[in-house]
């Protein structure tokens, strides 16, 4: 946890890739200590170090995209690029975005709160996905 799981949710990527060499001494470990024992929270380590490892790679990738992208420039002045953390909307407003589109706030539109309650009544029920509740929103509320 310490040295993998942490770093990657604090995104302390310099920890997270000093470490990374641990995510392959346990992988055989964790296989092995699955096929004597059969217990399933082994496969979840399994899976979460598959995920840390992937997760790596895809910062790495990233990293190197945007030295590419935002390198030196001709005059040899670097480009500063400051990344924040992407901000999510509260789930009903995620899905009513996804499913009816942002309203127009310059236009005066604003969230339809009939579509919203419905949406959290719906994010509620069991069993609930993308597909059932934007086809009970859109045969509700399509214009």
């Amino acid at each position: 946890m310490n040295n993998i799981i942490i770093p990657m949710v604090n995104s302390h990527w310099a920890i997270l890739k000093q470490n990374l060499f641990l995510v392959e001494l346990l992988k055989p470990r964790l296989a092995l200590y699955y096929t004597i024992y059969k217990l399933p929270e082994l496969l979840v380590y399994q899976n979460a170090l598959t995920i840390c490892s992937n997760v790596l790679n895809e910062h790495i990738q990233l990293a190197d995209l945007e030295k590419a992208q935002y390198g030196a420039s001709v005059n040899n002045m670097t480009n500063i690029v400051y990344k924040t953390s992407m901000i999510n909307l509260k789930p009903d407003y995620s899905l009513y975005n996804m499913i009816l589109g942002r309203p127009d706030f310059a236009g005066g539109e604003r969230y339809n709160q009939d579509v919203l309650d419905d949406i959290r009544r719906l994010l509620t029920s069991q069993n609930v996905n993308y597909n059932i509740i934007s086809a009970f929103i859109m045969k509700k509320f399509a214009k």
